[in-house]
Order: structure tokens, then sequence, then C-alpha cells
């Protein structure tokens, strides 16, 4: 992880010189040539991977290197490999211009058109909620093959939700108490000479998390952790002059429920983040039971029956037609975990159902023609069948489902 020019580096050579003195440092220019001689390789071995598969997934984001103000397209493939789930990062792409939906399409596909990735192979292309992300999947191929990504879609329903006056003012005073601890080592050694004195091993003290604007789970690991250390917190502000005022009890109890109605939030976005299981079958699911579950949240503090509220009329606002989600849809039904127990409109279990069933009848329909035509080549007296009927001899097993249904 360091930059190639190291190895011309004066204190780097006399280094070397000194651990093997015969040997001759090549130059950054030998190492940079290694490095795309190994692209190469593996961008040849990848290619036959990638045409090999039936049906790809796409994932795209675009984010911004903060040190050096660059911005850059981020595109990973995935696909079944001898029934495994593969990914491939294709591709991470400099954007040099306004990053507007024809400029992002126009990347995309001349990425796709690189690695010879045809259009029709892509089944669906997962991407954040942006309005120019959107925009240019469906320019590039389409608004019926795109999924936008549930763990981005939650990070909006929370942050949106917890904008509210109140609720800004508590995290505002445990987010300035968490920066006065981490920002002072001497605060730091206190809080740590602390639990100490408590009995807490020296390898198990813990330290304040500070939270992230575009990770709203930091935020529920910011205030879960103050409440585990409050007691902690409160000594170390008493024992200063200039530390941040204190949260009253009736902060720390509004505190206690804004993390237990969070909970279940967190719970789906942890569970929709893997990576070696399918997570599209789980969305329905968690939406169904991440609504139940706000919805039966008791408590009488005011501000907290406002996070509440702004939650419920969230979620329904970000997954109200879910259920018509096609890919979610199929995902779900087919699944033997769920199947239909979760829907919660009927119309949309019905439909997704007649659908499958359709995708089912030409499928099985298709394979009958196939064994016709199987029989048919070892009859060397008879015209094929394949000529009368203008077939094509195909080996696809009929009782697996097309990919491109199943998302």
């Amino acid at each position: 992880m360091r930059p190639f020019h190291i190895v011309e580096g004066e204190e780097f050579l006399e280094l070397m010189k000194e651990v093997a003195p015969v040997y001759k440092v090549p130059s950054s220019t030998h190492f940079k040539k290694l490095l795309c001689d190994k692209y190469d390789v593996m961008k040849r071995e990848w290619s036959v991977k990638i045409s090999k598969a039936n049906d790809l997934c796409m994932t795209i984001d675009v984010w911004t290197e903060t040190m050096n103000e660059k911005s850059f397209l981020g595109i990973t493939t995935h696909f079944i490999e001898q029934a495994s789930i593969t990914n491939l990062n294709i591709a991470t792409r400099e954007l040099n211009t306004n990053h507007t939906a024809e400029y992002i399409s126009n990347v995309f596909s001349d990425i796709l058109n690189d690695w010879r990735i045809p259009l029709t192979k892509i089944t669906c292309t997962v991407t954040d909620n942006k309005a120019n992300m959107v925009a240019a999947i469906r320019q590039t191929l389409g608004e019926s093959k795109h999924l936008p990504c549930f763990a981005h879609t939650i990070n909006l329903i929370v942050q949106s939700s917890v904008n509210i006056a109140s609720i800004q003012a508590l995290i505002s005073k445990v987010r300035n108490i968490v920066k006065w601890v981490k920002n002072s080592v001497i605060n730091s050694d206190k809080l740590r000479k602390l639990q100490i004195e408590a009995g807490v091993p020296e390898g198990s003290t813990k330290k304040f998390i500070i939270d992230i604007k575009t990770r709203w789970n930091s935020l529920y690991y910011m205030l879960e952790h103050f409440l585990d250390m409050f007691k902690l917190a409160s000594a170390l502000t008493l024992d200063s002059t200039d530390s941040p005022e204190m949260l009253t009890g009736q902060e720390i109890e509004a505190i206690k429920k804004i993390v237990q109605l969070l909970k279940p939030f967190e719970f789906v976005t942890k569970e929709a983040s893997g990576q070696n299981y399918v997570t599209l079958s789980k969305i329905i699911p968690m939406v169904s039971c991440l609504i139940s579950e706000v919805r039966k949240f008791s408590t009488s503090i005011e501000c907290v029956i406002q996070l509440q509220s702004k939650l419920m009329a969230e979620c329904n606002k970000r997954f109200g037609l879910i259920e018509y989600n096609t890919y979610a849809a199929f995902g779900t039904i087919l699944d033997p975990r769920f199947k239909n127990l979760h829907f919660q409109d009927a119309n949309a279990c019905g439909r997704a159902i007649q659908k499958l069933k359709s995708i089912i009848e030409v499928d099985v329909s298709t394979s009958s023609e196939e064994e016709d035509v199987a029989k048919d080549d070892f009859d060397f007296c008879s015209p094929s069948v394949k000529e009368k009927k203008g077939l094509q001899k195909v080996t696809k097993c009929p009782y697996i489902y097309p990919a491109q249904y199943l998302a």
C-alpha cells in the first residue's frame, strides 16, 4: 500500500544496501510494468469467467477520495460459478467531470464494452438512490433492470427521521461529550484509568465511538456505547471545568428509548450487508418485520413518539410498493423459508405468483420440445424435428428457472 517511488528513496536504498548488498533495486517504472502485466493476465482470466456466466448482476457506486478530492466509479459484477456466488470488481474509473446521468451512463457503457459484456446479459443493476445514478442505469439498461440498494434506503430513512430538533439536541449533547473525550489524550487516559479501577482488564477497556454522517448505524453505535459508559462520562465531566454539559436523567432515558427504537434498523442493515449469501429474498420479510416492530413500539417520551411517527412515514414512503418489485417478490416466493408468508398485499403476491406460473409454463413447454429434439437426433430415417420446428438444441435443465427471473 505504499507508492511506487518508495523504491527510489534514499533511505530505502540505504536499507536495502544493508539487507542485501548485492541486490540491485528495480526502478518504480519496473514495478508499474509488473502490475500492468498482472492486470492484463487477471483481466483475461476474469473475462473468460464472465463470458461463461449465463446472467450477470452489477453493483455500481460513485465515491470521492477526500485526500485528493478525486471521484471514482466502481463496478462489481456478480454471477453464479459452479453453484457458488462469485463477485469480481471489474473497474474503478476516475471521473473527470460533473456526475451527470449521461456522463455516468457513458462511462458505464464504455466499461461494459471494454469487458465485452452485452447489455442483454445483465439481469439487474443495484445502485444507491441518488437521482443521477438511477437515471444513468435507466438510460443504459432500462427501468426494469434497476434496483435501489436496500441498505442505502434504510440509511435515508433513519437519517431523515432523526432530523427532528429535539432528537438532534440530544444527539448533539452526546456527540459533544464524545468529541471532548476523544480529542484529548488526558481525558482518554482518565477514561481508561476509571475502567481499570472498576476492575476492567487492561485489554478490555472501551472507547467512545463518534458517528459518521454517511453511515447512520455509526450514530446508533455512538449512542449505544454512550449508554454503556455514561456513568464514566459523568465522572469525567464532573472532574473538569471545561467539560461540555452532561445529559440529565430524563435525557438518558430518552436516549435509551431512541436506541431501542433504532435497533431493528441496525439489525436489517447488518443482515442486508452479506456478501457470501443471497439477501434479495429477505427484503420483503425484513420490511414487514421492521414496520411491525416500529408500529408496536411504545413510549411516553414526546420526542421519541415524534421519531417513531417519522420512521413509520419514511418506511411507508420508501417501501410502500416493495411487494410490487418483481425481483424482491420472486426472490421471496421462491425462498422456501418465506414463500408468501410476509406479503401484506394480496394483489402484489397474486401478481408475482401469476408471473412465476407463466414463466414456468413457458420453460416447461420449451423443455418438452427440446426432449422431442433430443429423441429425434437418434432417428436417422426421418427428417429432423429441429428442421421442422426451427428449434435450437439447448442443454438447460427444465427444472431450473432462468437466472434473470431470480435476480
